[in-house]
């Protein structure tokens, strides 16, 4: 829809706007804080893949599914929320957020899916709620600053480089 509109910073979504296709605003470098529409319920993969002055976006409480890469690259994302509306989430959903210091994750997701996290490289912490059954690989791969992590019980698998590279963890909490 707009792939590489790289002169827009102002995106104003009305309610009524329930679904944001595949690549709808990769690649749009200039866009800025993003409020989401109430009435959101899908964000499809690549969505907002590049948007790197994206600051922040401020997810509506009935989104359902965010899509594969839909946030990737965009590096100046600082927090994360996550609504508890949330059941599914896309491999590489946020990948790759240089500046992410905080995340608050869906307590209705049960799957973590591949690298969701992986290269943030400024996160400290994650609480991974109790909901979450699976881990998938890489899940938080390179992330250089992570501190501490909480496993919740129910976990049985610790899957490969889930934390691999992760330089400064000092405390995992496992079940």
């Amino acid at each position: 829809a707009f792939y590489s509109c790289s002169s827009l910073a102002e995106l104003t979504l009305h309610d009524g706007l329930e679904y944001i296709g595949n690549h709808a605003f990769y690649n749009c470098n200039k866009l800025t804080p993003l409020a989401l529409p109430s009435t959101l319920t899908t964000i499809d993969d690549y969505a907002f893949s590049y948007c790197r002055s994206l600051t922040q976006v401020t997810f509506p409480q009935n989104l359902t599914t965010i899509g594969a890469y839909a946030f990737q690259y965009c590096s100046s994302l600082t927090t994360l929320d996550i609504p508890n509306s949330v059941t599914s989430v896309g491999e590489f959903a946020f990948s790759s957020n240089e500046a992410l210091t905080s995340v608050h994750i869906s307590e209705n997701l049960t799957t973590l899916p591949q690298d969701m996290l992986s290269y943030c490289y400024q996160l400290e912490s994650v609480t991974i709620p109790s909901s979450v059954k699976e881990l998938s690989q890489g899940v938080f791969y390179r992330n250089y600053k992570l501190k501490s992590i909480t496993i919740p019980e129910g976990i049985t698998t610790i899957p490969i480089y889930l934390l691999s590279d992760c330089s400064a963890l000092v405390n995992v909490a496992l079940p």
